[in-house]
């Protein structure tokens, strides 16, 4: 069957079922098929940095779990997707296939190719499914953050950002930004089902205990934002703390699991001292290497 009839029979399927993460799985398969690749996975953290977060892996030989991937972002040369990596292990090369929708990148195909296939041969074989998969990521972040009240999608959040940055400047005031990481507690990660609406909907129950002037983004599946005006890192950290203990209430656990999220992992980015523009404080602050830079592992407002 060639790629066109899959694709048609994939969206028939969608159209059917409304099942997008089953659709998202399928198309992670047929670009692996097609690119005669011995697995192939998403990540939608277009910033992560530290281990890769795979979602919809098809992966049947386990792969996958032998990568060690890093994107260190003052490593120059790892700032371009698309590039072959070689893992720190020496056990596998692969290469990142940016996902582009409506002129911005929604995600990366993470594509571990056979040793007998150029890089340039993958690109070309998987190109009308990496659209494909790129319209449905957007589709899926979409639905998370059109369904929650008060809960920006990545794009609403920059815009506001940048709004908030020129104030600060005008009125040279310190700005906070609150980066809260989870881990879903119940089903398979590499899976990837459902975590942006989980995380949409978790940055809902925070819009209405928090001030009016804060602002609640969703910066990946398992990455809230909150962007705090006029806040000092003082005035972070006891945010950061309230947000801690909310994620924690027994009213926000999830239905039949013990707890909805694991206990957040907290990051601080305040402007300026730690960044003056968009992209710098919408990326999850570390060091090189993975280690952690602003975390607030214990928060303590003390």
């Amino acid at each position: 069957m060639s790629n066109n009839a899959e694709i048609g029979e994939l969206f028939r399927g969608l159209e059917r079922d409304g099942a997008l993460a089953a659709a998202l799985r399928d198309a992670v398969r047929l670009a692996c098929d097609a690119g005669r690749g011995q697995a192939a996975a998403i990540v939608a953290d277009l910033d992560f940095c530290g281990e890769a977060r795979h979602r919809f892996a098809h992966d049947p030989r386990g792969l996958l779990a032998e990568l060690s991937e890093f994107r260190e972002p003052d490593d120059p040369e790892h700032e371009c997707a698309g590039d072959d990596q070689q893992d720190p292990g020496g056990s596998a090369t692969a290469l990142h296939i940016p996902l582009n929708c409506g002129g911005r990148t929604v995600g990366t195909l993470v594509f571990l190719p056979s040793p007998e296939t150029r890089a340039d041969q993958v690109t070309a074989r998987t190109a009308s499914l990496c659209a494909v998969l790129a319209t449905l990521l957007a589709a899926e972040e979409s639905n998370a953050t059109r369904t929650s009240s008060g809960v920006l999608g990545r794009e609403a959040f920059r815009r506001r950002l940048t709004s908030e940055l020129s104030r600060s400047a005008r009125s040279a005031e310190e700005l906070a930004m609150l980066h809260v990481t989870l881990d879903p507690s119940a089903g398979d990660p590499a899976d990837g089902e459902n975590t942006w609406a989980h995380v949409a909907a978790l940055g809902e129950t925070l819009t209405d205990r928090l001030r009016r002037s804060d602002v609640i983004g969703v910066l990946g599946p398992s990455h809230l934002a909150v962007l705090l005006p006029g806040t000092s890192r003082l005035g972070a950290r006891i945010a950061a703390r309230r947000i801690e203990l909310l994620v924690r209430m027994p009213e926000n656990l999830r239905r039949g699991s013990d707890e909805l999220f694991a206990a957040p992992e907290c990051h601080l980015r305040i402007y300026p001292e730690d960044g003056g523009d968009v992209d710098t404080l919408c990326r999850l602050p570390r060091l090189r290497g993975g280690t952690k830079q602003n975390a607030l592992s214990t928060v303590n407002p003390q």
